[in-house]
């Protein structure tokens, strides 16, 4: 049985969008995951990876540019 980590495949592997894959992370194995690429309405960012980590990803940012309108707003600034 051959041992791959992720340290010794991921930095060399950068998925693409569409490519379907299965792999495995320390909280399960993914089968045929089909990768997607969304990108941030707000800022930009883009994101490519499952669908489960692009949608953690969207909910991130929006959670994050949300926090720094109303400290925006507290400290007299947008």
């Amino acid at each position: 049985m051959i041992n791959i980590t992720w340290d010794d495949w991921g930095p060399e592997h950068l998925f693409t969008e569409g490519e379907i894959v299965t792999y495995a992370t320390d909280i399960g194995v993914y089968f045929e995951a089909e990768m997607v690429k969304v990108t941030c309405p707000v800022c930009l960012e883009s994101f490519i990876g499952n669908k489960k980590e692009a949608g953690l990803f969207l909910l991130g940012h929006e959670k994050y540019h949300e926090h720094v309108e109303e400290r925006a707003e507290n400290y007299g600034g947008v």
